[in-house]
Protein backbone atom coordinates (compact mmCIF):
# COMPACT_ATOMS: atom_id res chain seq x y z
CA UNK A 1 0.00 0.00 0.00
CA UNK A 2 1.36 3.70 -0.97
CA UNK A 3 0.58 6.55 1.77
CA UNK A 4 0.99 9.60 1.14
CA UNK A 5 1.52 11.95 4.47
CA UNK A 6 1.04 15.80 3.78
CA UNK A 7 1.36 18.01 6.57
CA UNK A 8 3.74 20.99 7.40
CA UNK A 9 4.87 19.90 10.40
CA UNK A 10 7.51 17.68 10.32
CA UNK A 11 6.79 16.17 13.89
CA UNK A 12 3.88 14.46 13.24
CA UNK A 13 5.54 12.50 10.20
CA UNK A 14 7.48 10.57 13.02
CA UNK A 15 4.38 10.29 14.68
CA UNK A 16 2.04 8.78 11.51
CA UNK A 17 5.62 6.71 10.74
CA UNK A 18 5.30 5.20 14.31
CA UNK A 19 2.10 4.12 13.48
CA UNK A 20 1.69 2.79 9.82
CA UNK A 21 2.99 -1.03 9.55
CA UNK A 22 6.83 -0.91 8.02
CA UNK A 23 5.44 -2.88 5.19
CA UNK A 24 3.48 -0.03 3.41
CA UNK A 25 5.42 2.70 1.27
CA UNK A 26 5.22 6.11 2.79
CA UNK A 27 5.89 9.50 1.21
CA UNK A 28 5.55 12.24 3.58
CA UNK A 29 5.65 16.30 2.08
CA UNK A 30 5.01 19.74 3.84
CA UNK A 31 3.09 21.53 1.45
CA UNK A 32 -0.05 20.82 -0.70
CA UNK A 33 2.19 21.23 -3.95
CA UNK A 34 4.51 19.02 -2.98
CA UNK A 35 1.25 16.26 -2.28
CA UNK A 36 0.35 16.79 -6.03
CA UNK A 37 3.50 15.87 -7.59
CA UNK A 38 3.91 12.93 -5.37
CA UNK A 39 -0.03 12.34 -6.67
CA UNK A 40 0.67 12.65 -10.35
CA UNK A 41 3.70 10.25 -10.17
CA UNK A 42 2.55 7.66 -7.76
CA UNK A 43 -0.45 5.60 -7.14
CA UNK A 44 -1.27 6.37 -3.92
CA UNK A 45 -3.66 4.14 -1.38
CA UNK A 46 -4.34 6.79 1.36
CA UNK A 47 -4.09 10.11 1.63
CA UNK A 48 -3.42 11.70 4.67
CA UNK A 49 -3.54 15.20 4.81
CA UNK A 50 -3.73 18.49 7.28
CA UNK A 51 -6.28 21.07 6.43
CA UNK A 52 -4.02 24.18 7.00
CA UNK A 53 -0.39 23.73 4.42
CA UNK A 54 1.35 26.15 2.52
CA UNK A 55 0.61 26.80 -1.24
CA UNK A 56 -2.31 24.49 -1.48
CA UNK A 57 -4.27 23.32 1.40
CA UNK A 58 -5.65 19.87 2.21
CA UNK A 59 -9.28 20.58 1.33
CA UNK A 60 -7.53 21.83 -2.09
CA UNK A 61 -5.36 19.02 -2.64
CA UNK A 62 -8.84 16.82 -2.47
CA UNK A 63 -9.93 19.59 -5.45
CA UNK A 64 -7.67 18.73 -7.40
CA UNK A 65 -8.10 15.05 -6.74
CA UNK A 66 -11.67 15.37 -7.98
CA UNK A 67 -11.32 17.53 -10.91
CA UNK A 68 -8.35 16.14 -12.63
CA UNK A 69 -10.05 12.39 -11.56
CA UNK A 70 -7.01 11.35 -9.76
CA UNK A 71 -7.65 7.84 -8.28
CA UNK A 72 -7.18 7.05 -4.70
CA UNK A 73 -9.03 4.34 -2.39
CA UNK A 74 -9.24 6.83 0.87
CA UNK A 75 -8.29 10.31 1.82
CA UNK A 76 -8.74 11.34 5.33
CA UNK A 77 -8.32 15.32 6.24
CA UNK A 78 -7.20 16.75 9.52
CA UNK A 79 -8.01 19.80 10.67
CA UNK A 80 -7.94 21.25 14.41
CA UNK A 81 -9.91 24.32 12.96
CA UNK A 82 -12.00 24.61 9.70
CA UNK A 83 -13.35 27.55 9.14
CA UNK A 84 -16.58 28.69 10.03
CA UNK A 85 -18.14 28.48 6.39
CA UNK A 86 -16.65 25.39 5.82
CA UNK A 87 -19.94 23.13 4.67
CA UNK A 88 -19.52 19.31 4.58
CA UNK A 89 -22.86 18.82 3.04
CA UNK A 90 -21.96 21.65 0.02
CA UNK A 91 -18.27 19.81 -0.12
CA UNK A 92 -19.88 16.56 -1.16
CA UNK A 93 -22.49 17.87 -3.37
CA UNK A 94 -20.09 20.37 -5.11
CA UNK A 95 -16.86 17.41 -5.27
CA UNK A 96 -18.78 14.19 -5.98
CA UNK A 97 -15.43 12.43 -4.74
CA UNK A 98 -14.79 8.74 -6.19
CA UNK A 99 -13.19 8.01 -2.82
CA UNK A 100 -13.78 7.35 0.84
CA UNK A 101 -13.67 10.63 2.36
CA UNK A 102 -13.04 10.79 6.21
CA UNK A 103 -12.27 14.07 8.48
CA UNK A 104 -10.61 14.17 11.84
CA UNK A 105 -11.05 17.03 14.25
CA UNK A 106 -8.08 17.63 16.47
CA UNK A 107 -8.38 18.75 19.86
CA UNK A 108 -5.65 19.18 22.66
CA UNK A 109 -5.86 15.89 23.45
CA UNK A 110 -5.38 14.76 20.15
CA UNK A 111 -8.09 13.42 17.70
CA UNK A 112 -11.92 13.99 19.11
CA UNK A 113 -13.95 12.47 16.84
CA UNK A 114 -13.76 11.76 12.54
CA UNK A 115 -16.15 11.41 10.49
CA UNK A 116 -17.41 9.92 6.98
CA UNK A 117 -18.28 12.47 4.82
CA UNK A 118 -18.44 10.40 2.00
CA UNK A 119 -17.84 6.43 0.81
CA UNK A 120 -17.58 5.54 -2.41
Amino acid sequence: MNILIADENIDYHTHYASLLDRKHHIFFVSDGSQAIQILLKNKIDLLVTDYRMPKLNGLQILEYLSINKILISTALLISDSLPSNFELTKLKKDLNFQFNFFIAEKDDDGFDQIKLLQSK
